[in-house]
């Protein structure tokens, strides 16, 4: 099958890098497919978006330059006939859409095209966009109305949805009266260039580099300072746990933050907060035993299923996180963590320290997951 991905506006990131362009990567690898990029570079960064997408996969990238958000709103008549014009030159099978803007473009591009070159379309559902733009104010004002019916018409009038978790599933049901079968579950998955990673070969050397010893406890995070990432939620609550869990430290892969300057002016010596490359995350990460996904009980947290889920998991990590999110959930099913809340309590120490890794592994690399969907696309070899 020859399947295209999408992204519309998109900057290069750690994110696109795995849950998109590895996409690419891996039905690339698989004899009966043959994928290709296909993606609207960002207005000011197209040149730069552009060779990091060249540099991250060998595949065919078929591009143009998206108008600048300021006049998408105006002009997306244009970019829906612009785009009509690439996927006819891509001549895909199936068209997978990453984020609603990018899917809805695509289904009235499709309009403007001839029977025989129109591709099944795959909404790529990464998390509830109207209740994130409510929640984080995230969108600019002048852009939410047609940010909302992109979203609504990507859940409804796509052939075929991606979503990450049952949850936002659910809240589709709930927000936009979804009703059909025609999707597929996968959570945020590992990218396939490191899915062989053992976190117990360098353990030992990276516990030693950031002076961990063996009776000690780690708790890691990894990511940014975005309010979704939640550091003002837990990192306050950190210091009760510091006075009391004498064993504990926390390494903190993440830009520094007054709230994490806080805690190391009183724990100089357990609090770590550093940056590492990219490609040393996992070995770095794997130096710990718990992985910190505390969220907020917002609509946004609730379905989402972070990238950092599979991060921690391939670096051997216990999952620690709250009650109440797609994430808790998934952690309960498979037994790869614990649901404890920020707030310390006294039986916290013990907890620790008797559930330092996964009593389960929980397999999220792309095999597991996207080689599933082809067989449920409703694809029609007539309509070709």
């Amino acid at each position: 099958m020859r399947i295209g991905y999408l992204l519309y506006d998109e900057s290069y990131s750690g994110v696109i890098e795995s849950q998109a362009l590895d996409v690419v990567r891996f039905y690339n690898a698989q004899k009966e497919h043959h994928a290709v990029l296909i993606t609207a570079l960002p207005f000011r960064s197209h040149r730069e978006v552009l060779d990091k997408y060249k540099a991250s996969i060998s595949a065919p990238i078929l591009s143009m330059i998206a108008l600048p958000q300021k006049l998408q709103v105006l002009g997306l008549r244009m970019e829906m006939l612009r785009m009509a014009r690439l996927a006819k030159k891509a001549n895909v099978d199936l068209l997978i859409c990453r984020n609603a803007l990018s899917c809805y473009i695509a289904l009235n591009a499709r309009k403007y095209m001839a029977n025989n070159s129109k591709p099944i379309i795959c909404y790529d559902g990464r998390g509830a966009l109207k209740a994130e733009a409510a929640e984080f104010k995230v969108y600019p004002e002048s852009f939410k109305t047609t940010l909302f019916r992109a979203e609504r018409a990507s859940v409804l009038h796509s052939d075929f949805r991606i979503a990450v978790t049952k949850e936002l599933v659910e809240w589709w049901n709930m927000e936009y009266g979804y009703n059909s079968e025609n999707h597929a579950i996968i959570p945020t998955t590992i990218s396939t260039q490191v899915q062989e990673f053992d976190p117990k070969k360098n353990r030992t050397r990276w516990r030693q580099h950031f002076g961990f010893d063996a009776t000690e406890v780690v708790l890691a995070f990894a990511g940014g300072k975005a309010d979704w990432q939640g550091l003002t939620f837990w990192l306050p609550h950190m210091h009760e746990w510091l006075e009391n869990i004498p064993h504990l430290k926390l390494l903190l892969l993440t830009p520094p933050h007054p709230l994490i300057s806080e805690l190391f002016a009183r724990f100089p010596s357990r609090v770590i907060n550093t940056f590492v490359p990219h490609e040393d995350v996992l070995n770095a990460l794997s130096a710990a035993d718990h992985g910190i996904m505390w969220r907020e009980l917002n609509v946004t947290n609730k379905v989402a299923s972070p990238t950092k889920l599979s991060e921690y998991l391939q670096a051997g990590l216990n999952i620690i996180t709250n009650k109440g999110t797609a994430v808790s959930r998934i952690v309960m099913e498979h037994k790869i963590g614990i649901c404890l809340q920020p707030k310390y309590r006294p039986d916290y120490s013990l907890i620790l320290a008797s559930s330092r890794h996964p009593l389960e592994k929980l397999n999220l690399t792309k095999n597991s997951f996207y080689n599933g969907i082809i067989g449920k696309v409703p694809f029609d070899e007539g309509n070709r």
